[in-house]
């Protein structure tokens, strides 16, 4: 496979850290959480395989082309502006997550309309930017901060405030039945494979996905499940951990080392992280307006339109993240957050379920050219 399509995938993994996944699985940590986790491994890395093997055997060509070729326009239409509207909702979940840790822990003082407004000025220049150059921006980000990232986590690892103990009790409830919220939570870091949907149209030649790389996306994935929910455990206890809503923060900020000018661990993993997870908005947000210009397209064929329909998303999220960001409150992001993970696993079968659909359509025309 290209080495794009595996930073697509790390960059979801690496942004799960931060987000609120991991409050989600404490929340249901006597209620299934590792059951959860398992069948989410297992649901994901599927996902990951059946989604790449699709988009394998039609290289160079996005979900749109692909729809346009061998589905009504009357059925294609409603399809693309719904992905649209998801991949959008995505990046605004992911915005607001941020914003709020932004505001907590590095700028208290300021209103959280403010801190979006100035993370917006940031992300509306990449909306003008085509696909291959927001793939090389990822691979930057990538190689700068990965390895810091994985240097911290596996101080993490071996630091001897690291109770094992508590990471042992939780372990007892493995044999609790799966939780819904936990399942979801779990199954949200594998979606990053599902922004082919549109980054396909750059890979022109066809790619292999190979068993050796199935196992080592399947290893990556429980190895990350398994930093997600043990490692804030083993640092903040197994009873209390519900209660907290950034676990990993106050891990990191019990650390210190004496390296160079790091000390303190906690501000150089938030700008770290915050850095990938920022990228992994702008991706969210060019996958929602590409699969937009391509829903205009089915009505308009006009290319002069494609800057047009830019110009209207970039008003559409401005406004909508600002409205949202005055009205809204840290509690009320979480419960609503709750509510739309569990609406994730539907969702993305939905995508999938189009894309046998797209398949079946293929070789029944091929086919029928073969017959006439």
């Amino acid at each position: 496979m290209s080495r794009y399509f595996y930073y697509l995938v790390v960059v979801e993994f690496v942004g799960s850290i931060l987000s609120v996944i991991p409050s989600f699985l404490f929340e249901s940590s006597k209620k299934g959480t590792i059951m959860s986790m398992l069948l989410a491994l297992l649901a994901g890395v599927a996902f990951i395989y059946w989604i790449t093997k699709f988009f394998n055997h039609y290289p160079g060509r996005g979900l749109p082309e692909l729809l346009q070729q061998h589905i009504p326009k009357w059925i294609a239409f409603p399809i693309l502006f719904l992905f649209s509207l998801a991949w959008f909702i995505f990046g605004l979940k992911t915005l607001l997550n941020y914003s709020f840790l932004l505001k907590r822990f590095l700028l208290p003082h300021l209103q959280i309309n403010w801190i979006i407004a100035l993370l917006l000025l940031f992300i509306t220049y990449s909306f003008f930017m085509k696909t291959k150059k927001l793939l090389y921006t990822l691979e930057i980000v990538l190689f700068i901060n990965i390895p810091l990232m994985i240097y911290i986590i596996g101080i993490l690892y071996v630091n001897t405030g690291l109770d094992w103990d508590y990471v042992k009790k939780s372990m007892m409830y493995v044999y609790h039945a799966p939780n819904l919220l936990a399942f979801s939570a779990s199954f949200l870091i594998f979606i990053g494979a599902s922004n082919l949907i549109i980054v396909n149209r750059e890979f022109k030649n066809k790619q292999k996905l190979t068993t050796f790389q199935i196992l080592l996306l399947c290893v990556l994935g429980a190895w990350i499940l398994f930093t997600n929910y043990f490692i804030p455990i083993g640092y903040n206890g197994f009873e209390r951990i519900q209660y907290i809503n950034f676990p990993w923060i106050l891990g990191t900020d019990s650390l210190k080392v004496a390296l160079a000018f790091l000390e303190r661990i906690m501000f150089v993993f938030l700008f770290l992280h915050i850095s990938v997870t920022f990228v992994n908005i702008i991706i969210f947000w060019h996958v929602s307006l590409e699969l937009l210009k391509s829903t205009a397209k089915l009505v308009r064929r006009k290319q002069k339109e494609s800057n047009m329909i830019t110009y209207i998303f970039v008003l559409v999220v401005w406004s909508i993240s600002l409205i949202i960001s005055m009205k809204i409150t840290e509690s009320s992001y979480l419960m609503y957050a709750r509510s739309l993970f569990v609406a994730f696993p539907p969702f993305f079968l939905l995508v999938l379920i189009v894309c046998w659909f797209i398949s079946w359509r293929d070789k029944h025309d091929n086919r029928s050219l073969k017959t006439n």
